[in-house]
């Protein structure tokens, strides 16, 4: 019954990942075409292109809950991912 069931709040696009993590850095971002993203990011641009969304709304429903806490972007900002020095 678990299968299928996600604790999450709906995704950021990975633009917005992408900039969250560039201003945490101090490092510029750009947008890549995504005929230009293979030649620009490797092997990994076909994971880019990829829909792979998930959603909590059936949790929710299920079990009547809500998610709380920061989001994946105020997350980055914070720093939450970063290596520790």
């Amino acid at each position: 019954m678990a299968a299928g069931l996600f604790a999450i709040r709906p995704a950021p696009d990975l633009d917005d990942i992408a900039a969250a993590i560039g201003d945490y850095l101090g490092l510029p971002t750009v947008s890549v075409a995504p005929q230009d993203a293979e030649a620009h990011f490797g092997w990994i641009a076909r994971f880019f292109g990829m829909d792979v969304t998930a959603s909590s709304a059936r949790t929710q429903e299920l079990l009547g809950w809500t998610p709380t806490g920061p989001t994946l972007i105020e997350d980055i900002a914070a720093g939450a991912y970063a290596l520790p020095e």
